[in-house]
């Protein structure tokens, strides 16, 4: 910010994605007034995320957590399709 400047470049800000941090979820289904089923299908979860707090609730490892949380929801998660990039040969 303070550097040289590199030509052909530019430094630009971009705002930080808006969200309703946890504990104010409840707060916000009851602000927007829409049927429970619209409000969940707006959420979304990462699946890291359940897994350390998997692994901090039943005060296990990671590991055993993400083996936990794939045995007991094999049926549930889906994956969306891979998808091929081009990378620099290092």
């Amino acid at each position: 910010m303070n550097g040289v400047q590199i030509p052909g470049y530019e430094l630009k800000e971009r705002a930080g994605n808006r969200k309703i941090e946890s504990h104010r979820i409840n707060d916000a289904y009851a602000a927007l007034g829409i049927p429970h089923q619209e409000f969940m299908a707006a959420c979304s979860v990462t699946i890291g995320e359940l897994e350390k707090a998997l692994a901090r609730t039943r005060k296990i490892t990671l590991t055993q957590a993400r083996q936990e949380f794939d045995t007991r929801l094999a049926s549930i998660i889906t994956q969306a399709p891979s998808t091929l990039i081009l990378s620099k040969i290092k």
